[in-house]
């Protein structure tokens, strides 16, 4: 699940069989619940930010991860080529 901060929205992406759904329905039992801000998701998802800005930022508070900071860096994977 992704949670906005900057404007408060919630997504939900679900990985099944190769494929990704985007949802936008707040669910109780996300495996990973990320919290940031749009800006910031936007960097990383096209590559502007290599591993260690990635870990600092999680570090630092500006990305927020609950439910395994390492299962968040490898469901990033996904989105890579």
């Amino acid at each position: 699940m992704l949670k906005f901060n900057d404007t408060n929205d919630i997504f939900t992406l679900n990985f099944r069989r190769g494929i990704l759904e985007l949802g936008y329905n707040k669910i109780d039992d996300a495996d990973l619940i990320i919290e940031t801000n749009q800006h910031e998701l936007k960097e990383i998802l096209v590559g502007l930010k290599n591993i260690a800005e990635i870990s600092l930022a999680m570090t630092n508070g500006s990305i927020k991860v609950e439910g395994g900071k390492l299962k968040f860096l490898k469901t990033l994977g996904y989105f890579t080529d």
